[in-house]
């Protein structure tokens, strides 16, 4: 389901979907422009672009936010290039509440669709944007026989409590044919994301960003780490300098959410990972500045 919106400007129009935004110029220009997010819910931000992309867009451009924080861990898009066992991830797909989608390697393919007013609309990956939130934070299970690895949070958190005490037998289930092999450790990270850029870069013509991720606790009141086993800040610092680094080796774009957050304030903040909403304009700007100087508008 998606509406028409009319902008100020008379030549300028807007669609929303679900989980898109089409912007048309009006322009005789066939050119189209599209900007892929994959990942958890710190990019949502990249909709907030869609009015700074209206006032310089001559063509078409559709912005798409694809996937949850649940299926954006980097080994989980990876093995979505593997042939699995098709009736094992049929089955984790339905037990789990899983997207239909969940290994399919739809972030490797150069272009995607959405509906238009006048029927589906394709749109080439010209910019892909990822998080590392999902390495970050997310713990993976590895189902034992045929080694696939799925997060099943993002079927299960996202319904009441009795919802998943109904259907105990999924919980068993899961229990017997999955093992937990917790977050990804900074190593594999680095690996995983180096095989991941690579293959993007090999499999589209798309500018590539990742977001970082804000290194500080807001609200903590922590001053002695002693007696503290697991510093989440420290885990969020290592991965962000590692990002660094792998961005000069691999040329690819960060968006520094780290500095932005902490230059705007992060006194609304609740936790590290749930911006508050004025700041989506904010690192919005950012994304629009970094893609108009690779050219991408």
């Amino acid at each position: 389901m998606s509406i028409c919106v009319e902008s100020e400007s008379d030549r300028v129009q807007k669609q929303i979907g679900e989980n898109f935004v089409l912007i048309d110029s009006g322009s005789a220009t066939d050119r189209r422009i599209g900007l892929y997010a994959k990942g958890s819910c710190d990019l949502n931000s990249v909709f907030a672009c869609a009015p700074l992309i209206a006032k310089v867009l001559d063509g078409a451009c559709c912005i798409l936010k694809d996937g949850l924080v649940a299926d954006s861990r980097s080994d989980i898009l990876l093995q979505s290039l593997h042939e699995w066992p098709r009736e094992a991830t049929r089955q984790a797909v339905r037990r789990f509440r899983l997207p239909e989608d969940y290994f399919r390697p739809e972030l490797f393919e150069p272009s995607f669709t959405v509906p238009g007013p006048d029927g589906p609309v394709e749109f080439p990956k010209s910019v892909i944007i990822l998080s590392i939130a999902a390495d970050v934070t997310r713990n993976g299970y590895r189902h034992k026989q045929n080694g696939f690895v799925v997060d099943p949070g993002g079927g299960w958190l996202n319904q009441s409590l009795d919802g998943v005490l109904d259907d105990l037998e999924s919980v068993t289930e899961f229990r017997d044919y999955f093992a937990p092999i917790g977050r990804i450790s900074l190593e594999n990270f680095i690996t995983n994301f180096t095989k991941l850029i690579t293959l993007l870069k090999s499999k589209t013509d798309a500018q590539l960003l990742v977001y970082n991720t804000l290194t500080v606790e807001p609200g903590s009141r922590i001053h002695n780490l002693q007696l503290v086993k697991n510093f989440h800040p420290l885990r969020r610092r290592e991965f962000v300098v590692a990002l660094a680094e792998l961005s000069r080796q691999l040329d690819f774009s960060i968006v520094d959410v780290d500095r932005i957050a902490k230059r705007f304030g992060i006194q609304a903040q609740v936790d590290f990972g749930h911006l508050p909403p004025e700041l989506n304009i904010v690192i919005a700007r950012e994304v629009m500045r970094i893609i108009q100087e690779l050219g991408v508008f």
